[in-house]
């Protein structure tokens, strides 16, 4: 039996549009991957009813905000117990997220898109 993925709710060709102008946080290549993840997430928040609305913009930009948090807190759990290196005269600071943080973040985001449309209402904890 063959692995079926859920359809991401956005494209890079969005996620382009949705920068703005801005550079682009999540490479093209990764994108697909961190997308389905924020697609599987929002259908765990909506139970599922956001596939309704899978064309609505407000969808379509939680997908991509969802995707660069996950992607950022991908970048962050690379260095997961560092707090701070230095190499040479550059020294950098790490900050770190709890599960708790990172799920209130994720509410945020849905709050911010979700709520309008009513799809916000399914309380699922995310770890």
């Amino acid at each position: 039996m063959a692995l079926t993925l859920p359809t991401a709710y956005a494209t890079y060709s969005d996620y382009q549009i949705f920068l703005s102008g801005r550079d682009a946080l999540i490479p093209s290549a990764s994108f697909p991957y961190y997308a389905i993840q924020a697609t599987i997430l929002i259908q765990k928040q909506t139970g599922g009813v956001s596939d309704n609305y899978s064309s609505d913009d407000n969808v379509i930009m939680c997908c991509i905000e969802l995707a660069e948090a996950l992607y950022r807190d991908g970048l962050n759990s690379q260095h997961y117990g560092m707090t701070s290196e230095t190499v040479g005269n550059h020294s950098v600071t790490y900050a770190t997220a709890n599960s708790s943080s990172r799920g209130s973040a994720y509410d945020e985001i849905f709050n911010k898109y979700l709520y309008a449309l009513g799809l916000n209402t399914r309380r699922i904890p995310i770890v």
